[in-house]
């Protein structure tokens, strides 16, 4: 398992925009992780008042960037693994097939999960998800690189 520090080894993001709380799972080809949308935290005390005024709804550019941090988690310590060391920063170079299936709340604890695809080169193929009580909230396919910094 990793905490919010262990995952600030890893990826550049820091808070507000540290979208992960921690990792409960992780091998060479799959990471399980959960966050909790937290109304009152920096992030999203400034996007509820403005994203659906009273019904908030996280906005789906944010819940495929959940997904993408936790990718990029499991593909640096991927390569940590096999090549020992991370040089640069895991970052997305597309995005594929982005589906919205149900509505994410303030309040909601998320069940992210990623799996590694195939990798060309410096690309990783990955494709993710988030679930909210089981039910199916976002899922999307994307390709990570990583960039010297």
């Amino acid at each position: 398992m990793l905490d919010k520090e262990a995952i600030a080894g890893i990826i550049p993001h820091r808070d507000p925009f540290l979208l992960l709380d921690k990792v409960v799972e992780l091998d060479t080809d799959s990471l399980r992780a959960e966050y909790t949308v937290d109304s009152a935290s920096a992030l999203f005390s400034q996007i509820f008042p403005g994203h659906y005024p009273g019904n908030p709804i996280t906005p789906g550019v944010i819940l495929c960037e959940i997904i993408f941090q936790a990718g990029a988690v499991l593909m640096g310590s991927r390569i940590q693994r096999l090549e020992g060391e991370l040089k640069g920063s895991p970052v997305v170079t597309r995005i594929r097939d982005a589906r919205f299936k149900s509505m994410v709340k303030p309040g909601d604890k998320l069940e992210i999960s990623v799996e590694f695809e195939d990798s060309v080169s410096s690309a990783y193929y990955l494709k993710g998800s988030i679930k909210v009580g089981g039910r199916l909230a976002v899922r999307v396919a994307f390709t990570c690189a990583l960039v010297a910094e």
